[in-house]
């Protein structure tokens, strides 16, 4: 599965973590490798197949009390619940995630889980929420040198700060978020990244530095086999 993956060829490595979750012998391991399924079958643009492979993994974390996995993987499912229209139930669910782990010792899986809640908010009109769930990310990410969790809260900020007519900030932001994705190889949150620095040079009436970072992208998305990204910038290029 991860050879699969490594190639961009996210269906086969979904069928292969599913295997591999079916011969494991500890729910725990099932979970995890039921989460590896759900990243490659989202990136595949398989988003009914990845809401079912994040649920079971859920599902099977919540059995075991390990809520901080859970919450881990309840910030995946939100994502792919927002992109099918179900913002608000993907948002219910998430807060009851965080209200749980929310006061225990900060690790990756509460800052995973904050970051996630703030983009959802900002995207649902809750700049405020959005605000506040960002913070204690960053806050969080920081402490612990936590890149990807970094990279998405900056440009979340960045969105919230274009929102607020702040075109250069918003710009800033994302160009650094652009920076750190980059420099660790997350090519997840590169692709969030140039795809909103592209957006914002669109606004600025920048059209020809917006494509060189649309095709950048591009080719990013077509590398890691992202068809998610891959479709939607196709279409911004057009």
């Amino acid at each position: 599965g991860e050879r699969a993956s490594s190639l961009a060829a996210n269906t086969e490595a979904e069928r292969y973590f599913e295997k591999a979750a079916s011969l494991v012998a500890t729910p725990a391991a099932q979970a995890a490798l039921l989460e590896r399924a759900g990243h490659v079958a989202w990136r595949a643009l398989r988003g009914e197949a990845a809401h079912g492979q994040y649920a079971r993994a859920l599902e099977l974390y919540e059995v075991q009390e390990m809520a901080h996995a859970a919450a881990r993987v309840s910030a995946y499912l939100g994502r792919v619940m927002a992109a099918r229209g179900q913002a608000d139930q993907a948002i219910e669910r998430m807060e009851r995630g965080f209200q749980v782990i929310e006061n225990d010792e900060p690790d990756a899986d509460l800052a995973t889980l904050a970051e996630a809640l703030g983009t959802l908010y900002f995207f649902t009109g809750n700049t405020d929420m959005a605000a506040r769930r960002i913070a204690k990310a960053l806050d969080i990410a920081e402490s612990l040198r936590l890149p990807e969790v970094i990279s998405r809260a900056l440009n979340t900020r960045g969105l919230v700060a274009y929102r607020a007519k702040h075109p250069e900030e918003a710009l800033a932001l994302i160009t650094h978020a652009l920076q750190i994705a980059l420099a660790n190889d997350l090519p997840s949150a590169a692709l969030r990244a140039y795809y909103n620095l592209a957006g914002g040079l669109v606004q600025a009436d920048r059209y020809a530095d917006a494509l060189v970072e649309y095709r950048k992208a591009l080719a990013l998305a077509r590398k890691v086999g992202d068809r998610v990204f891959e479709m939607a910038v196709a279409g911004e290029i057009t």
